[in-house]
């Protein structure tokens, strides 16, 4: 069983690819030095066997599972990207980042194109401004369910569905 965790480190180590079957010591089988600012959040497209994960700076990168390696690097958004997920065909995946806008981008050969922008996504506001360490802002969460629906969540305190159909 393999899986992937984001963080940030001293050493700059911020991506790191897990083998939970091995023993302890032997079980980060990779470290990748990929995010200046470490990175928020991941995501593994098992049909393709890459993980993807989003930094703290809006930065995007593409890692191959098989390979072990770093395919591609690339900016993605102007802030720190908060959540990534997956189309349900695995063609296609979505960011939401701090700023507040959602981005869908396919897989491409030479690198990932952007492919749209959702011009309403959560608009950056001091609705959690109540919580320890001070406000939230932007998109906190994109999922895409099995109706091709683009569910996101914000710190705006708003719930969204769009359909996926026409895009």
């Amino acid at each position: 069983v393999s899986t992937q965790s984001t963080g940030g480190s001293s050493s700059g180590r911020n991506v790191v690819l897990w083998d939970t079957l091995l023993p302890p010591s032997e079980c980060a089988v990779k470290k990748f030095q990929a995010h200046d600012m470490g990175a928020m959040v991941c995501c593994y497209s098992p049909r393709r066997q890459i993980f993807i994960s989003g930094g703290n700076k809006g930065d995007i990168c593409i890692f191959d599972v098989r390979q072990r390696k770093l395919q591609h690097m690339f900016t993605g958004h102007d802030s720190a990207i908060r959540s990534i997920c997956l189309s349900p065909d695995e063609e296609s995946y979505f960011t939401g980042s701090a700023e507040g806008d959602i981005k869908s981008w396919t897989f491409g050969g030479n690198g990932d194109q952007h492919s749209f922008s959702f011009s309403e996504g959560h608009k950056s506001t001091k609705f959690f401004s109540n919580l320890p360490g001070g406000s939230l802002k932007g998109v906190m969460k994109v999922q895409v369910d099995s109706a091709n629906r683009l569910i996101s969540c914000g710190a705006d305190g708003e719930v969204k569905v769009r359909s996926l159909t026409n895009i």
